[in-house]
């Protein structure tokens, strides 16, 4: 296809709104970064955790993990397959070890 005499070229994935598309709507790019983000973010929280009280650590892991997994969750969410559901599942319950110093 061209358009102005420039030739398009066919892309895996686009950005858009910070989140990622590809060319099958599967968002399977976005969950691995959401989830990547989200595991530094609770490194970041758990070096800390000694200091930090539970209220703090709920605030920390809202604002920093869990938001950036509910961010346009409704676009992406009826798309996740099990495998996606389940590695969602697994960090929230790390947010939760990490909250009530359970190991």
């Amino acid at each position: 296809i061209y358009v102005g005499g420039h030739k398009l070229v066919i892309q895996r994935s686009a950005k858009n709104l910070g989140v990622i598309i590809d060319s099958e709507l599967r968002f399977t790019q976005q969950i691995s970064k959401n989830i990547q983000r989200g595991y530094a973010a609770l490194k970041a929280i758990y070096i800390n955790r000694d200091i930090l009280n539970i209220k703090t650590k709920v605030l920390l892991c809202e604002s920093l993990v869990l938001s950036s997994l509910d961010y346009c969750d409704v676009v992406y969410g009826p798309s996740l397959k099990s495998i996606e559901i389940k590695k969602i599942q697994i960090l929230q319950n790390a947010c939760l070890r990490l909250i009530f110093g359970i190991r």
